[in-house]
């Protein structure tokens, strides 16, 4: 999702706010993460170009382990079962009732399969071919392929739109949002969940930065991620583009997605534990009403 008349990063500018003004986090071999300090957004400035975007996500590579080890459902579907059926069951509250819903970066499909079991009408977008294939032999449904501007879409179509752990990934997060809210109805219910920045974890690991350590920091600030967001930027955001904050589910990554052996696996689950007590968890959730 790619505003053509933005200088990005690499030109000294804030993808968010064309900020110019800017601080230094980390440094890493092939990017850099920057603190805007006119909207605070935290940013890499290493910028993706659409062929190396797509030669991302349209292989298996990126959906490769055990994201793609299913019996009906992927391995890490199942782990985010509680975050799917929070967000839905909040979605029709607040709806009334069911109705026409697009996903977008729906990856592999485990959303939609999700929502699909709770009798919304489905529909999703991606940029990965892969991905694509997958949807169709899993779920029965073809998905709108491309980027979501040039899918023309028609205005307010949905009654839901969702995104899933996208937010991060897209060079103009800004645009993305507010086309999500054209393609919503008034009244209707935006789904997104992104990375909060602000977590105990993350601290720790910037703090091991700072003192020679810089692997926990990388792992942290993968290089397909471009946004980092606190809390009250991302609700500034939301607001901004027609949103009105209404749900909050902040949750963990599964410590089963993480790779991790035993002992990692305790110690992921003391920080997540810490991080709930100071309410600061690793992934927001957001349901939002738009205007």
């Amino acid at each position: 999702m790619v505003n053509e008349n933005r200088a990005f990063p690499e030109k000294g500018c804030c993808g968010i706010c064309n900020g110019r003004d800017h601080s230094l986090q980390l440094k890493f071999s092939d990017r850099r993460i920057l603190r805007c300090r006119s909207c605070g957004i935290i940013f890499s400035d290493l910028i993706w170009d659409r062929h190396r975007i797509r030669q991302l996500y349209e292989t298996p590579d990126f959906f490769g382990g055990d994201y793609w080890q299913w019996n009906g459902y992927s391995a890490l579907d199942v782990l985010d079962f509680p975050a799917y059926d929070s967000a839905l069951l909040a979605a029709k509250v607040l709806l009334g009732g069911t109705g026409r819903l697009l996903d977008v970066g729906c990856g592999l499909g485990g959303f939609l399969a999700r929502s699909l079991a709770m009798r919304f009408v489905t529909e999703g977008t991606d940029v990965s071919e892969y991905a694509s294939r997958i949807i169709e032999q899993r779920i029965g449904i073809a998905i709108h392929l491309g980027e979501l501007p040039s899918l023309h879409l028609a205005d307010g179509t949905y009654d839901v739109v969702s995104s899933w752990d996208t937010l991060e990934h897209v060079l103009d997060p800004r645009a993305m949002l507010l086309e999500m809210h054209r393609l919503v109805r008034p009244g209707g219910v935006l789904i997104l969940r992104t990375i909060n920045e602000d977590t105990v974890l993350t601290a720790t690991a910037n703090a091991l930065y700072r003192i020679g350590i810089a692997s926990a920091a990388a792992r942290m600030h993968e290089p397909y991620h471009l946004y980092y967001w606190t809390r009250p930027l991302l609700s500034r955001l939301l607001t901004e583009c027609g949103f009105t904050p209404r749900v909050r589910f902040d949750c963990e990554i599964h410590c089963g997605r993480l790779g991790l052996n035993k002992a990692g696996r305790f110690a992921m689950t003391v920080m997540y534990r810490t991080q709930a007590l100071l309410n600061r968890e690793f992934m927001q959730l957001l349901v939002a009403s738009a205007g």
